[in-house]
């Protein structure tokens, strides 16, 4: 299966982004709000399944589709479960809608870890689970600073912002991966 018709992208803010990066959330509305229907996204409109393929549509409301969680909620050291389990806080209580066609991308601080191995195997991943009785998908996408394979624009980047830039290209590569194949299968 493909996700069918128009993509919503949400956005879960884990951390203190306000302090460590408070320029990124411009950049990063700027890209949810016009990355669907590009030329570079309609690529992934040669995907499709018996019913349908990817439309290219993609769709982000910033005073809807954001949440903002301190990391006192789970800490700064986060499994996957920690993952599944900050987009299910935010689909319980009602902070963000459950949407079955949405791709929900927790965005973790500078400083907060994840311990599968980000920064050390991937620099972002995508799955989906049953959360609120719907079929959720959600990515992990952490700022990986400027020192790792993970932020390769050093000192040049197409916003001034090399973190962001860098988790810019990860975000993309993940709605991708998700919109083409969303259970992974």
């Amino acid at each position: 299966p493909i996700m069918g018709g128009t993509v919503n992208v949400y956005y879960i803010w884990y951390g203190n982004w306000a302090a460590l990066n408070p320029g990124a959330k411009p950049i990063f509305e700027d890209w949810a709000q016009h990355i669907g229907n590009s030329p570079y996204f309609n690529i992934n409109t040669t995907y499709g399944d018996a019913a349908a393929n990817v439309s290219g549509a993609v769709a982000y409301d910033p005073l809807k589709n954001s949440t903002t969680m301190s990391d006192g909620t789970f800490g700064t050291s986060l499994s996957d479960l920690s993952i599944s389990n900050i987009v299910s806080s935010a689909l319980t209580s009602n902070s963000l809608p459950t949407d079955p066609n949405g791709v929900y991308f927790v965005l973790t601080a500078r400083g907060i870890a994840e311990t599968s191995g980000f920064l050390t195997q991937y620099c972002g991943w995508h799955d989906s689970g049953t959360i609120n009785v719907a079929n959720i998908k959600y990515s992990l996408v952490g700022d990986a600073g400027t020192r790792s394979g993970c932020s390769v624009q050093f000192s040049k980047s197409p916003n001034g912002d090399p973190s962001a830039d860098a988790m810019l290209s990860v975000m993309t590569h993940e709605l991708e991966e998700t919109a083409t194949d969303p259970n992974l299968n």
